[in-house]
C-alpha cells in the first residue's frame, strides 16, 4: 500500500500523524495535535525505535 501520509488513532485516543518531511534524505515527520499528548521514544534492537503518543 502506498501513502503520502498516515493518521493513526492509538488505543488511548491520541492521534498520531506521520507524513513526508519534504527532505530528500527520507525523513519522516511525526506530529500529535497540540494539547493532545507527548511523544515517548524508546530505542529497540538494531534499527528499531518504539514510538508512543501518551496523554499529558
Amino acid at each position: 500500500m502506498e501513502a503520502d501520509e498516515l493518521r493513526i488513532t492509538l488505543p488511548n485516543g491520541v492521534t498520531l500523524h506521520l507524513s513526508d518531511a519534504g527532505d530528500p534524505s527520507g525523513f519522516l515527520l511525526a506530529e500529535i495535535p497540540a494539547g493532545e499528548g507527548v511523544f515517548e521514544l524508546r530505542p529497540g534492537a538494531a534499527n528499531l525505535m518504539l514510538i508512543n503518543a501518551a496523554r499529558e
